[in-house]
């Protein structure tokens, strides 16, 4: 069933709920009436029927009449499962720019993920957007004003590191589980989930729609929507949910979610946001739908600029602006412009630029390496010495030099580039990195790059 027919199906039973779901909740043992994809022997089924949650599943010849749930309605199948409550992830265990996909807790010892980026429509500034039991863990339910740190704070003497906003708002209970956070202006950020991308924006949950979140706990799962309209009791605060959605997780992920996953944005294949998850159902994840969240914040979830998207950022510079998104510097200009016919280092740089770029955003390993090589926080330290002239870029970033990440990346895209990447990486790429690694100024790496381009054609000449 392809998935306009599988949207198709979904409605008509979603119809069929509301006419019936409080009649089915009146049977004793029923807690839930959801909409989701037919188990049979263990395994999910392409059928869409009303599946119905009860504490305990028990033979037939044991259940009294008024127990008695109805194999079809309307012509529309049952099927009955145990239903348990559902945990609400806080687990205790540095990014910059902040994105989606990363922990961020404040300061109670407890964690969540931050899930993604926001608007908020009355005012239009841009914020951090996660459960409202990560950013209130610990605080009062209704205070405003809590600071939010990432990974979490760090004390150091009379010092306290780690803040990147405070907390503007919440909701909890009915069908949301979600609250937003204000980014300081020395924070740069990006509208982008770790190992997934850029946000391509929202969307609605459909019944067998392929899905996937990033976490600070299990990182990148993937699994299938199996119910929504799902409804649910969390274990820990005793709050009732409804109209969730429900995913349960591929073979290979033994869970979707664990502890501190909470907060993790629920992307379908298309990089759009469905889901806030917010909590751990078995081995499956429980999730907000999206639009309800919006509502409830009053806000928009905006999709990564297309100019962002299309840029190569793999970033000698990048230039996050104050809405997150990253611009080529004008330096960078000036490197096309000296680029023509003559300048064989310049061609090969424009040949493979937007390359690196497009495996850094959609091919696993190399977006892994350039995250966990602290890429992203090179890029902005660099950015950052094309206006303030006193800051050099720090030798190492949470434990990882400059040379690491380059050796790194060399090894990385010359396993997953094309083959003339590869072949310009093994014909003269690590032979950059004696050059480059040393720099840590925007105007350093532009002199390097003259002293490599400079090299190459004296080589040249002599070969002539």
């Amino acid at each position: 069933m392809d998935r306009d027919a599988r949207k198709k199906r979904q409605v008509q039973v979603q119809t069929l709920l509301k006419s019936v779901e409080g009649r089915l909740l009146e049977i004793p043992g029923v807690k839930t009436v959801a909409v989701g994809l037919k188990v049979t022997d263990g395994k999910m089924t392409d059928d869409i029927v009303l599946r119905i949650g009860v504490e305990e599943k028990r033979p037939i010849s044991e259940l009294s009449p008024e127990e008695m749930i109805p194999s079809e309605i309307d012509g529309i199948e049952t099927d009955v499962f145990v239903w348990t409550p559902t945990k609400a992830m806080s687990d205790t265990s540095r990014y910059r720019p902040i994105r989606g996909g990363i922990q961020i807790g404040n300061g109670t010892g407890s964690v969540g993920t931050l899930g993604c980026l926001a608007t908020q429509n009355s005012g239009g500034a841009t914020v951090a957007l996660s459960n409202h039991h990560v950013m209130f863990a610990g605080k009062s339910a209704t205070a405003t004003g809590i600071e939010i740190a990432q990974p979490d704070f760090s004390c150091c003497c009379c010092c306290r590191a780690g803040k990147v906003g405070a907390v503007l708002a919440g909701s909890i209970g009915g069908t949301v589980d979600c609250a937003i956070a204000s980014i300081d202006a020395d924070i740069q950020h990006l509208q982008e989930v770790v190992e997934i991308g850029g946000i391509a924006g929202t969307g609605v949950a459909v019944v067998g729609d392929a899905v996937r979140k990033r976490g600070r706990t299990t990182e990148l799962t993937t699994g299938t929507v199996s119910m929504v309209n799902f409804a649910t009791t969390s274990s820990d605060s005793g709050l009732s949910f409804t109209d969730q959605i429900f995913v349960t997780p591929d073979a290979a992920h033994p869970n979707f979610v664990e502890g501190g996953d909470s907060g993790s944005a629920l992307l379908d294949e298309d990089n759009n946001v469905i889901g806030l998850i917010w909590g751990q159902n078995g081995n499956a994840g429980v999730a907000n739908p999206i639009a309800d969240v919006e509502a409830a914040l009053d806000i928009t979830v905006f999709a990564q600029s297309t100019t962002a998207a299309a840029m190569p950022a793999v970033a000698m510079l990048p230039q996050p602006g104050s809405d997150g998104v990253i611009r080529r510097r004008d330096w960078e200009a000036m490197l096309w412009a000296e680029t023509d016919s003559q300048d064989l280092l310049g061609r090969k740089v424009a040949q493979h630029w937007n390359e690196v770029w497009n495996l850094i955003q959609t091919n696993r390993e190399v977006g892994l390496r350039w995250q966990r090589g602290q890429g992203p926080a090179f890029a902005a330290a660099f950015e950052r010495t094309t206006r303030v002239t006193s800051y050099r870029v720090p030798d190492d970033v949470d434990g990882v030099s400059f040379t690491q990440l380059l050796l790194s990346m060399a090894t990385a895209l010359e396993q997953h580039g094309s083959e003339a990447l590869k072949a310009d990486i093994r014909a003269e790429g690590i032979g950059w990195i004696p050059i480059l690694q040393g720099c840590r100024t925007a105007d350093e790496l532009w002199l390097a790059y003259h002293n490599i381009k400079a090299t190459q054609e004296a080589a040249a000449r002599n070969a002539g």
